[in-house]
């Protein structure tokens, strides 16, 4: 009965269409609309909004570390995957007394690409998925499209590089690395990395908009930080573990400030211009200012006193502003929310 179904909406899958069979899925969400946490190691970072609206979801239940704890950052086992991936696709649990072993059998029933050396995918149920794993598993069960080289670096020849590629292209991940961009494809994915993966692949969390892979070689390690592309006018939020949280376009000047090593020294959630009347809002502060100057900052799009904006949001990415950069208002308040002063910017020519 179980199996039968996973059949039938794998040639769903298949016909390229999609669909979250019995759970009422909550809309997209972002970081911006994290307002508590349901596990007391959860409160910020890349990961939260998607453990959140899984939660929500009902596909979390029963797959703790420990009693209200995620362990973000533990490796994902086998068994913990299979239940979040079928639970997404059925809606529901299975019939059979060993839940955890039907979950598996399910899971085996979806996929054409068997994960465990012994044949049977329930007799690896304590094993780690790997990062290429994971790739395999989620391309084949929601018929994701394929790809071809995005430019990963580090996956030639290897067995799950079609994988890599079509999730990449998805939009779904974004690689472990840059100099050059890597995938990590023999590395254990993470309990927060999967949470987000499949958040991403079942429209439960929102997709980083713009190119994933086009992240600059820069930035400190071991710390979160913002890298701004002045001469393409695009942002990259960037986890202290390296990840990719978002990207997108943004309106600047072309000569201003200079390419260097900045820091967010103050914030404010409205702010006005040197010329009267205009205002914006979400002021992140990064160049202080000379004496006499306004400080250079991260802020949605100024408005004019008669509430008309500066510039419509189709027109970022090109060069609009006499110095400060423009975001949407939507981006302008996740990196508000995301970014604590102290957080180092990096400017790129």
């Amino acid at each position: 009965m179980f199996l039968s179904s996973m059949v039938r909406f794998r040639r769903v899958l298949v016909a390229g269409c999609v669909v979250v069979a019995v759970l009422a899925l909550p809309n997209a969400i972002s970081a911006s609309d994290q307002t508590k946490s349901i596990y007391q190691d959860v409160t910020e970072g890349a990961h939260s909004p998607a453990i959140e609206a899984l939660y929500e979801a009902g596909i979390l239940n029963g797959t703790d570390c420990a009693p209200n704890r995620f362990c973000s950052d533990q490796p994902m086992p086998l068994w913990v995957m299979s239940v979040w991936i079928v639970r997404a696709i059925e809606g529901q649990d299975p019939d059979p007394d060993d839940t955890h072993r039907a979950f598996p059998e399910g899971l085996a029933d979806l996929l054409t690409t068997d994960s465990c050396s012994t044949g049977a995918i329930w007799n690896c149920l304590g094993g780690i998925v790997t990062r290429g794993q994971a790739a395999s598993f989620l391309v084949q069960a929601f018929g994701i499209e394929p790809s071809g080289p995005v430019g990963f670096a580090d996956i030639d020849d290897n067995p799950h590089a079609d994988s890599i590629n079509a999730l990449a292209a998805s939009g779904i991940t974004g690689g472990c690395g840059t100099g050059p961009v890597r995938y990590c494809s023999d590395t254990a994915v993470t309990r927060g990395q999967m949470a987000t993966f499949l958040a991403r692949a079942v429209d439960l969390a929102a997709l980083p908009s713009g190119p994933a892979l086009a992240l600059p070689d820069v930035g400190p390690a071991g710390a979160k930080h913002i890298v701004y592309g002045r001469g393409g006018q695009q942002v990259w939020l960037i986890e202290a573990d390296g990840t990719l949280f978002d990207t997108y376009p943004v309106s600047g000047r072309a000569t201003y400030p200079n390419p260097g090593r900045y820091q967010v020294f103050s914030k404010s959630r409205q702010a006005w211009s040197v010329l009267a009347g205009i205002t914006m809002e979400y002021m992140v502060r990064f160049v202080r200012p000379p004496a006499g100057k306004a400080a250079v900052g991260f802020h949605d799009i100024p408005v004019y006193s008669n509430g008309k904006p500066l510039q419509t949001e189709e027109e970022l990415g090109q060069f609009r502003s006499a110095g400060c950069v423009r975001q949407s208002e939507e981006k302008a308040k996740q990196l508000f929310e995301w970014a604590p002063v102290g957080t180092p910017v990096i400017v790129v020519a």
